[in-house]
């Protein structure tokens, strides 16, 4: 065997234990419980914007740990004009549809979501959303005199 397949050898086998380290600490991580969670708008974890006033948001949260499977996730508002909907495509409840009432008078809401981490602990999440008011699309001319 030459030198360079010794190298070789050996640089491979420190790959695959580098890789069975990554494995051990993924499983490690999933496994460790959720002590919060995070609640980005939209179902690709962007930052929040708003919801317009009379308009509708979707809301995801993301847990920093795990959670119990098939524990019930309960998402409330402080604005009793805003009905929440768990979306239907999401089987954990962590993702809501949120429509805003047409007279809204508020300029934002505070939005919560609460679960059960994996150890039966309870665990929540917080954000706070603007109400935008929904832009002029035209007007009306009135006389005056």
């Amino acid at each position: 065997m030459s030198e360079w397949d010794k190298l070789a050898d050996f640089d491979l086998g420190r790959i695959a234990n580098a890789l069975e380290e990554l494995v051990s600490l993924a499983h490690s991580l999933l496994r460790r419980p959720a002590t919060g969670g995070k609640i980005f708008q939209g179902e690709k974890q962007m930052a929040i914007t708003g919801t317009k006033i009379g308009g509708t948001s979707v809301f995801q949260v993301v847990w920093n740990g795990g959670m119990t499977p098939g524990a019930a996730v309960n998402w409330s508002s402080s604005d009793p004009g805003l009905t929440l909907t768990p979306l239907a495509s999401d089987p954990t409840g962590n993702t809501v549809t949120a429509v805003d009432a047409v007279a809204d008078t508020l300029t934002s809401y505070t939005l919560t979501v609460a679960g059960t981490a994996s150890d039966g602990t309870a665990v929540t999440a917080t954000a706070t959303v603007p109400l935008l008011t929904t832009p002029a699309t035209g007007g009306n001319i009135n006389q005056l005199s």
